[in-house]
């Protein structure tokens, strides 16, 4: 196994004041983490801790899509001004672990969700827990639709099952996973979520429910948000439908779905944060994206929007938030959350530039109905 190339204690410190709508969206913030002569970074995701800490993990590779890949964490303690030296967290040798994420559930819990891929196929999504904020990490848990290493054999229907989005807590303590894959003799991919009743001990096969299947539409990298009252609203990225996100609702926890509808966005990797806008009563939620219309350039420029739900009304324009216009495209998978005063952070990856890339966003500025 490669040693990981340590970066030094802290990273490029980021200004305290928070960049207005104008601000220059082809340099970050604060570079979160960064390649290394050998490894590059991709598909970050960032969670706030009830302590205020930030943690993003990230995939580490040689390449967009390596067996050399393995998960690495980085932390900082002053809302992502600085950051640590990278830790991995999860490394199989010869086996890559793929689309990271994070969450903090209820119980303190750390669950970070991943899936390995080998010899050119999925074995499936799983998670690492740990119970002392990261210092140690269990062993890997297969989630209901992984496949069993050594018999080589799936636990449910679904083949080639992927995941790229986070974790939801319900208001009853449930965790979902969403998940992508097909089923046995199918060519087209579906979106799933997979449910855990014990803080992410055990994720039953049993709990698998479609959240969208369509035969002439690929339905994959499905992200969720928990609207509170049982409502939880999923965003997939599509294949063979104009590439249009398509969103789908569930109104009693994530147990039956409604039908997916088309958006007029061009979105790959959704993040979906829920937020409180003063003067509303309802729920607004924080979407960002890889935006793939061309709209704003070429690439995968990274998008912000405040909207009342994913594909509903909105309450402000989109805001290009980062445009590192790497030639092939590769960059954004971004990540949002929190923090205190109404800032948001927001991390992304360019694999041209070689870092992951993290941007601070006024909320109050997202209201906004006309650009600066």
């Amino acid at each position: 196994m490669k040693l990981l190339l340590l970066l030094p204690a802290f990273v490029i410190a980021a200004s305290q004041a928070v960049p207005g709508p104008n601000a220059n969206v082809s340099r970050p913030d604060v570079v979160v983490a960064r390649g290394n002569g050998e490894n590059n970074t991709f598909f970050p995701t960032v969670e706030r801790l009830r302590d205020g800490d930030l943690l993003v993990v990230y995939y580490e590779s040689p390449e967009h899509m390596h067996h050399l890949g393995r998960i690495a964490l980085v932390r900082s303690r002053d809302d992502g001004q600085t950051w640590s030296a990278p830790v991995v967290v999860v490394d199989r040798p010869g086996i890559n672990h793929r689309d990271p994420s994070i969450i903090e559930t209820s119980h303190g819990t750390l669950i970070v969700c991943y899936y390995l891929f080998f010899d050119m196929r999925s074995l499936g999504v799983f998670v690492i827990r740990s119970e002392d904020k990261g210092a140690t990490w269990s062993a890997p848990i297969p989630v209901g639709t992984s496949i069993d290493v050594t018999a080589d054999s799936p636990h449910t229907p679904l083949e080639g099952a992927a995941t790229s989005s986070k974790i939801v807590e319900l208001d009853d303590g449930d965790l979902l996973i969403a998940a992508y894959g097909h089923r046995v003799g199918e060519a087209e991919s579906r979106s799933v979520v997979v449910r855990s009743h014990d803080d992410g001990r055990t994720w039953p096969a049993g709990t698998e429910i479609d959240i969208a299947h369509d035969k002439d539409v690929d339905f994959v990298e499905p992200a969720l948000v928990s609207l509170g009252r049982d409502r939880v609203t999923a965003v997939m990225r599509t294949e063979r439908a104009r590439n249009r996100a398509y969103a789908a609702d569930s109104t009693d926890g994530g147990k039956t779905w409604g039908k997916a509808a088309e958006t007029d966005m061009l979105a790959q990797a959704s993040d979906l944060l829920r937020v409180d806008v003063p003067g509303r009563f309802d729920a607004a939620v924080v979407h960002t994206w890889g935006d793939v219309s061309g709209k704003y350039g070429e690439g995968r420029p990274t998008v912000m929007q405040l909207q009342t739900a994913p594909g509903g009304p909105v309450l402000g324009p989109p805001r290009v938030i980062y445009h590192g216009r790497c030639t092939w495209g590769d960059e954004s998978y971004p990540s949002t959350v929190m923090l205190s005063r109404g800032r948001l952070f927001t991390v992304f990856y360019d694999a041209c530039a070689k870092y992951i890339g993290g941007r601070y966003t006024n909320l109050a500025d997202l209201l906004e109905k006309t650009d600066r």
